[in-house]
């Protein structure tokens, strides 16, 4: 393919030759109050190319704004990136489909007066965190999960799992309605409140394998109030 010349709104792309279906990342300075800049992903498509504005990738910080694509953005990011949040979505809701994660993020709202929400679209939890992935949450609002038959209504922790400073709420699972955690997972939660999570047998907020010795829960400074369990116990 001949060198190409285009612009794409405020992407300038001058690359020079690149392969039909190649990936390249062009930084550019995305409006934003803290002008925070951004990778777009570049494709080639045939003869052209063309930017795909949904995936916004950035080394060593990602950010999520209002248009992003939330599962785009996670299955696109790199192995221990740091995602954080736009000033645009300060006090609102982002939707999101359930996460599986094989690799570590952080998403950090921490930045944000009145956080992010995180609102789980459809049936499932929102991260489930494998053996080989982790993930770090700050200032932010999990709710909407639903695991009909599973673990972790918000969170299943098969990896390394900290959470800071956020709320848990309105989930639900067969066992923890709001978290979870089972071997080879870990779980520490500091300045965290579980309210209003509901599971249909065991752990309304939080399940625990009794079996899992090699699976460490520590919970620093928590409000676990008003939950929900089935046939067995666990309520708050």
């Amino acid at each position: 393919m001949s060198a190409i010349n285009q612009t794409f709104g405020s992407v300038n792309w001058s690359g020079g030759v690149i392969a039909p279906g190649e990936r390249q990342k062009v930084q550019i300075t995305y409006d934003d109050p803290a002008d925070l800049r951004f990778f777009y992903v570049i494709e080639v498509v045939s003869d052209s190319i063309q930017a795909v504005p949904k995936v916004r990738v950035s080394s060593p910080e990602g950010v999520v704004t209002a248009s992003t694509d939330f599962d785009d953005l996670i299955e696109e990011v790199d192995d221990g990136e740091v995602i954080r949040f736009s000033q645009e979505l300060n006090g609102k809701v982002k939707r999101l489909s359930q996460v599986w994660l094989e690799k570590e993020i952080t998403l950090d709202a921490s930045n944000l007066s009145e956080g992010v929400t995180l609102e789980v679209t459809g049936e499932g939890r929102a991260f489930m965190v494998r053996p080989n992935g982790g993930l770090t949450l700050r200032g932010l609002n999990l709710t909407g999960g639903n695991v009909e038959s599973g673990w972790g209504g918000a969170v299943m922790a098969n990896g390394p799992v900290l959470i800071e400073n956020c709320a848990i709420f309105g989930n639900e699972a067969q066992y923890g309605g709001g978290v979870a955690c089972d071997t080879g997972g870990s779980l520490t939660m500091r300045n965290v409140t579980l309210f209003r999570n509901r599971s249909t047998v065991s752990g309304g907020a939080l399940f625990h394998s009794s079996g899992s010795v090699d699976a460490p829960v520590l919970l620093e400074n928590c409000t676990i109030s008003g939950n929900w369990a089935g046939t067995q116990r666990g309520r708050d």
